[in-house]
């Protein structure tokens, strides 16, 4: 056993939609270091993710794309649309079909099926299995996350 992709990753708002509550789509830049597994790779990178979400009442809409310098300093790259059930649902199902390139290494398909659990507003915890297929390794995992979110400072909504 071993832990792998860990990472601390900084959020910020860069247009509020349908996730804020408002129109239109939601889109969110993620960034932060990538730290050393634990029996893998002892080695830093960096990640920056682009994220544009649309929220319709049984159904939220995630497409994520990213660049990284990874642990290993290669340039890496993926993409990936994530499907979530209801919002309102404290128990909701999640879907995730991805694809990753990293510089002279082979594409990296993969789909997820999991679910998250709202515990509270700012917390949610999540669960999944992934199947990828890469040429000569497939693999098969189980993970778990935790989100917790913190507002670094207040968004005044503009008045008028």
């Amino acid at each position: 056993m071993r832990l792998v992709d860990m990472d601390v990753f900084l959020k910020s708002v860069l247009r509020r939609g349908t996730l804020q509550d408002e129109t239109g789509v939601s889109i969110a830049l993620e960034a932060g270091p990538l730290l050393p597994d634990t029996g893998g790779s002892n080695g830093f990178g960096a990640q920056a993710n682009l994220i544009t979400s649309y929220r319709w009442d049984a159904l939220s809409l995630h497409l994520n794309t990213s660049a990284a310098l990874t642990r290993d300093h290669q340039m890496d790259g993926f993409v990936s649309l994530i499907a979530e059930g209801p919002h309102d649902w404290t128990l909701r199902p999640v879907g995730e079909i991805y694809a990753q390139h990293e510089v002279g290494n082979d594409t990296t398909y993969s789909v997820l099926a999991g679910a998250i659990w709202q515990v509270r507003d700012r917390l949610a915890i999540d669960a999944a299995i992934r199947y990828a297929v890469q040429p000569g390794n497939d693999a098969f995992e189980v993970r778990f996350g935790i989100t917790w979110g913190v507002a670094l400072w207040h968004h005044e909504p503009p008045h008028g």
